[in-house]
C-alpha cells in the first residue's frame, strides 16, 4: 500500500490486476514521455558514458538504478525517496509519475519543509507513536511518519506530539502562517534561536510573564464568602457537609427562601456560618446579596444549594481568578449546563473531576457567560457596580454585561468539575428565577456557549481522552524531586513501578542550569518540560521566584497529588512552601545528611568524621564537596543554613528514612522533631538469595572484595592504609566499581557494575569477605544489602548505618576504622576463626531482605493516609 500523503491506491493492485507487463508499462511510459518533452537527452548524456543505444531505453531500464536523472526538471531520487512504495516496488520513477504518480498528487519535489527532515528528528519534539495513533494512521515507520507529518499532516492541523500545538503556533506567529511553512520545522530551524515560543516553553512563560505567583498565593490565604442559595434544609444541609469535605479557608452565607422551612439555626453551630438571611421574591433576593457583598469584603462564590463540589475547587477558582489581573468570574464545568459535554465519558460519573482536571491543559479561556449554578466572582468587580434588582431574571446576566462593559472578563476552567444533583431537585428544568440567564436554553448550553473557544477547547480534551481511554487520566499523581546522579533514581522506579495502578508517577529532577519534568515508562525517564534556569544554582539559594514560578507550574499545571522530596540539592527550598500552599502533602526522604549539614558527607577540614558536629579548631570542610561551590565560612553558616531546615521540616507532611540509625541522627541533630514525625520504611530490592558464591578464608591469603564507588569518603585511605601493614601480603584486594590508580597498584580491578549484576561479579571473584570501609556514615547501604544477598560475609566500618544494620541482623563483623593496625589484626583473626565464619554464613543465610513490593506498599500506604487527610 502506498503510505505517504495522500490515500494511494495499491501498485501491485494496480499492475496485477490489469495484467500489464513490465514492458508494457514502459513502452506506454515511454511514448507518453516523448510526446510531453519530459527527457532531456542532451542533459541525460551528461551523467552517462556514450553509447549507440536510445538513451531513454537505457533510462527506462536501467539508468534510474544507477540514481540517474531524466531532465533537470524531475528528480527522480527524491521520488523513490518520499514515495517507498514506489522504491519497493521497484518501478522506474518517471514511468510511475506519468501513469499514476501525478494524477494522484505526487511530485518529485523536496519541499522546504520535507529538507529539514533530519533537524526535526534530532529534535526530539515528533513523536511516532503519538503521530499514528492520534489520527488514526495505519502503522508506518516512523521516517515515513515523519515525511507525512511534514509535507501534509501539518496542513490538516494534526500535531508531531503532544507537547507541541502546530494551530497554536501559527496563530500565535502571522509571518510562519504566510509563508506557509510547517509550524515545527519553524520552530526547530529558527524559532528557538529567536526565542519564539513553543507550547511547552509557552505554558511555562505564560506563568512567568502572566501569572504573579506570590500574588496567587496570598489570595490562597484569604477567605472566600460561599453564598448559598437555599431551597430547603435538607438539600442545604447535605451542600454545606459537602463543602466541609472540600474546601478550606471559607465563610458561608445562607440565602433562605421565606417560602422553605426548616430548623435553620442548626446551622448557626458551625463558625464558618456567617449568617442565614431570609428574603421573599427576587428583588429581595437581590438586595439581600448586594448587603452580603458589602459587608463580607471578600471574593465570593455564588453557588445553588444542589451542587456537589470536589476537592481542591475552590483552591483552583482562586488561581484561575488571580492567573490574570482582568479576570472578574470564573465558571467551573458540570453535568447540567455543559451535559453534552459529558455524557459521552464513559466512566463513573463521580470521577469526573479527577479525570477533568488532569486531561485540563490549565489554559482559561474566556467564556462569553458564566455558569449560573456555581460562579467565582472577585471582590473588586462590584467596585462600581452591584446586581441590579430591576433585572429581576436575569439579574446575574445583566450583572456580567455591566462588568464587561468596564473591562473585566469571564474565564472558563475546565479543571474545575461540580455535580449539579438532580436526586435534590424536583424536575430538571431550571429554578424559577434563581442564577437565570442565557447560559441555560431548556437544559442545554447556549449557542453563543458552543460557539466559543472555551467551549471548543473543553470539547477537544474529552474527545481526546474519549478516544485514548486512558487509565492515567484516572489516577492521583506524585511528584518525586531529586538531582542527577546517584542511587535514589533506582529506588524511586522501584517505588514507581509498583504503585502505577494506582499513582502516575513524575519526577523533577535538578541540574544546576536547569529542571528537567519526567514520566516513567517501563523503568525509562521520559522527558516531557525542560525549565532552563536564568541563574545558575548555588546552596546559599533558600528561595528564588525563578524556583517558585517552576514548582507552581508543575504542581498546577500536572496536577500534582502528593509531592516526595528525594532531594533538595540543586534545588530551592521553595517546593514545600508551594506545596503546601496547594494543600499537597508533601513526604521529605532523609536519604543523605544534607539536612544537617551542606557538607552532607560529614568530614572536617581534617578529613575526620564530624557527625554533624562543628569544631572551632578544625579547618575549613567547604572544601570536602566537589559538586558545588559552599561558603568558605562555612561554621558560621550552617547555623543559619540549620533554621532554614528546621522551617523545611514544618513545612512537610512527614518525614521518611530507611534505618533507625538516620533517624536517631536527625532526633539528635534537631530537637524540634519528635519521634512520630519520623517514619522507618527500609529500601527495598528485588534481588536473588545465593550461596556458596565465597572461598573458606585461610590465614595465609584472605581474599576481601571492595564494591562501589571507592573514593575518600568509601574508605580509599583506610584501604591504604590497611595495605600499607600487610607486610607480608595476606590481603588479596578486589575492586568491582570506580576506583584510582592508587589502589590499583595493589589489587585486583574488575570494572564496573550493573546493580542487576552484582552477584554474577560475586561468582567469578569468590572472595571470602566483603569489605565497606566507609569512613564517614551512610543512612543505608545498598552495597550491603547486595553483598548479604550474595551470600558474603561482611567486614564494615564502625560508622553510620553499616554499623546498626550489622549489629541488628548479623552477617558480618565491625571494624574500627580510625585504627587500621586493629582492624589489619582483627581481620587476621576473622580469617583465622572458621567455626565463627560458617556461623555468620548461617545468619544470612536465614536473612528475609525487603523487596521493591514491600517498600513501596508502605510508601503507598503512608501516600493514601496522606491524600485521604
Amino acid at each position: 500500500m502506498v503510505d505517504y500523503g495522500h490515500i494511494y491506491i495499491p501498485i501491485k493492485e494496480k499492475i496485477n490486476s490489469k495484467k500489464q507487463s513490465e514492458k508494457y508499462n514502459i513502452l506506454k511510459a515511454y511514448d507518453l514521455i516523448k510526446k510531453e518533452n519530459l527527457f532531456d537527452e542532451e542533459f541525460y548524456k551528461s551523467q552517462v558514458k556514450s553509447f549507440k543505444a536510445d538513451y531513454l531505453i537505457h533510462y527506462l531500464y536501467s539508468g534510474f538504478k544507477e540514481g540517474f536523472n531524466p531532465s533537470r526538471d524531475f528528480d527522480g531520487n527524491v521520488y523513490l525517496r518520499k514515495y517507498s512504495d514506489v522504491r519497493d516496488a521497484g518501478v522506474n520513477p518517471l514511468v510511475h509519475f506519468v501513469l499514476y504518480g501525478r494524477s494522484e498528487g505526487r511530485s518529485d519535489k523536496c519541499d522546504f519543509n520535507v529538507k529539514a527532515y533530519g533537524q526535526v528528528l534530532d529534535s526530539g519534539l515528533f513523536d511516532c507513536d503519538f503521530y499514528l495513533s492520534e489520527y488514526g494512521l495505519e502503522d508506518r515507520s516512523e521516517r515515513l511518519a515523519l515525511l507525512h507529518y511534514l509535507e501534509f499532516g501539518f496542513k490538516e492541523g494534526f500535531n508531531p506530539s503532544r507537547y507541541f500545538d502546530g494551530d497554536e503556533y501559527l496563530d500565535r506567529y502571522e509571518d510562519v502562517k504566510k509563508a506557509g511553512l510547517n509550524p515545527l520545522v519553524h520552530y526547530v530551524l529558527y524559532g528557538i534561536k529567536e526565542d519564539r515560543i513553543g507550547l511547552r516553553e509557552y505554558r511555562f512563560k505564560n506563568f512567568n510573564d502572566i501569572f504573579d505567583v506570590k500574588n496567587v498565593i496570598s489570595h490562597l490565604k484569604n477567605k472566600v464568602t460561599i453564598v448559598i442559595t437555599s431551597t430547603g434544609f435538607e438539600r442545604t444541609k447535605l451542600c454545606i457537609e459537602n463543602l466541609f469535605r472540600t474546601s478550606n479557608n471559607f465563610k458561608i452565607i445562607i440565602l433562605n427562601d421565606v417560602k422553605y422551612n426548616g430548623d435553620f439555626d442548626n446551622f448557626k453551630r458551625y463558625d464558618e456560618i456567617q449568617s442565614i438571611i431570609s428574603y421573599n421574591g427576587i428583588c429581595e433576593y437581590i438586595d439581600a446579596l448586594n448587603n452580603v457583598i458589602y459587608e463580607c469584603k471578600s471574593d465570593i462564590v455564588l453557588i445553588k444549594d444542589n451542587i456537589i463540589t470536589f476537592d481542591k475547587w475552590l483552591m483552583k477558582f482562586i488561581i484561575a481568578a488571580y492567573s490574570n489581573e482582568r479576570i472578574g468570574f470564573v465558571s467551573p464545568i458540570s453535568n447540567y449546563s455543559q451535559v453534552n459535554l459529558l455524557n459521552n465519558l464513559q466512566v463513573d460519573e463521580n470521577d469526573f473531576d479527577v479525570i477533568l482536571s488532569n486531561i485540563s491543559n490549565k489554559n482559561y479561556q474566556e467564556a462569553p457567560i458564566v455558569n449560573d449554578s456555581c460562579v467565582y466572582i472577585k471582590y473588586d468587580v462590584f467596585e462600581n457596580i452591584l446586581f441590579n434588582r430591576d433585572s429581576k431574571s436575569s439579574w446575574l446576566s445583566d450583572f456580567y454585561e455591566d462588568a464587561h462593559s468596564i473591562g473585566w472578563i469571564s474565564v472558563f476552567d475546565d479543571s474545575i468539575y461540580v455535580k449539579y444533583n438532580y436526586e435534590n431537585n424536583l424536575t430538571k428544568s431550571k429554578d424559577n428565577f434563581q442564577y437565570s440567564s442565557s447560559y441555560q436554553l431548556d437544559n442545554k448550553p447556549s449557542i453563543e456557549f458552543v460557539n466559543s473557544k472555551a467551549f471548543y477547547k473543553t470539547y477537544f480534551n474529552i474527545e481526546k481522552f474519549i478516544d485514548k481511554n486512558e487509565n492515567s487520566f484516572n489516577k492521583k499523581r506524585i511528584l518525586f524531586n531529586l538531582h542527577y546522579g546517584g542511587g535514589v533514581e533506582f529506588t524511586v522506579k522501584d517505588i514507581a513501578r509498583n504503585i502505577d495502578d494506582e499513582y502516575e508517577c513524575f519526577i523533577l529532577k535538578s541540574f544546576k542550569d536547569k529542571l528537567i519534568l519526567y514520566t516513567i515508562s517501563d523503568d525509562v525517564l521520559v522527558p516531557i518540560d525542560t525549565f532552563k534556569l536564568k541563574y545558575e544554582w548555588n546552596p546559599q539559594l533558600i528561595s528564588s521566584d525563578e524556583f517558585i514560578q517552576i514548582y507552581f507550574y508543575v504542581l498546577v499545571n500536572y496536577n500534582i497529588d502528593i509531592v516526595e522530596i528525594d532531594h533538595l540539592i540543586f534545588h530551592s527550598f521553595d517546593l514545600p512552601v508551594i506545596a503546601k500552599s496547594l494543600d499537597i502533602p508533601i513526604v521529605l526522604a532523609l536519604h543523605d545528611f544534607y539536612y544537617i549539614c551542606p557538607v552532607f558527607v560529614l568530614l572536617d577540614g581534617d578529613n575526620n568524621y564530624c557527625g554533624g558536629y562543628c569544631n572551632e579548631t578544625h579547618k575549613n570542610c567547604s572544601n570536602s564537596i566537589g559538586w558545588f561551590d559552599l561558603p568558605l565560612k562555612i561554621k558560621s553558616w550552617r547555623k543559619e543554613w540549620k533554621k532554614h531546615v528546621e522551617n523545611l521540616f514544618n513545612n512537610c507532611s512527614t518525614l521518611v528514612t530507611a534505618t533507625n540509625f538516620t533517624k536517631d541522627m536527625f532526633l539528635e541533630q534537631y530537637p524540634m522533631l519528635n519521634d512520630n514525625d519520623i517514619q522507618i520504611i527500609e529500601h527495598g530490592r528485588d534481588l536473588i538469595k545465593y550461596d556458596n558464591l565465597n572461598t573458606l578464608p585461610n590465614t595465609q591469603k584472605i581474599k576481601i572484595l571492595i564494591p562501589g564507588l571507592i573514593n575518600n569518603q568509601k574508605g580509599e585511605s583506610f584501604i591504604k592504609a590497611l595495605h600499607k601493614e600487610d607486610v607480608d601480603n595476606k590481603l588479596e584486594f578486589h575492586y568491582l566499581g570506580h576506583v584510582n590508580e592508587e589502589l590499583e597498584e595493589f589489587g585486583v580491578v574488575h570494572g564496573v557494575y550493573n546493580r542487576e549484576d552484582f552477584s554474577k561479579n560475586v561468582y567469578k571473584i569468590r572472595p571470602s569477605f566483603i569489605g565497606l570501609f566507609s569512613i564517614t556514615a551512610e543512612t543505608y547501604s545498598h552495597t550491603l544489602t547486595e553483598s548479604l544477598s550474595a551470600g558474603i560475609p561482611v567486614i564494615v566500618s564502625n560508622r553510620g548505618a553499616l554499623k546498626s544494620r550489622v549489629e541488628e541482623n548479623g552477617g558480618g563483623w565491625i571494624i574500627n576504622i580510625d585504627n587500621p593496625k586493629e582492624s589489619y589484626d582483627k581481620i587476621l583473626e576473622i580469617a583465622g576463626d572458621i567455626d565463627d565464619y560458617i556461623k555468620v554464613k548461617n545468619e544470612i543465610e536465614n536473612m528475609k531482605f525487603v523487596t521493591s513490593k514491600d517498600m513501596a506498599n508502605k510508601y503507598l500506604k503512608l501516600y493514601k493516609k496522606l491524600n485521604l487527610s
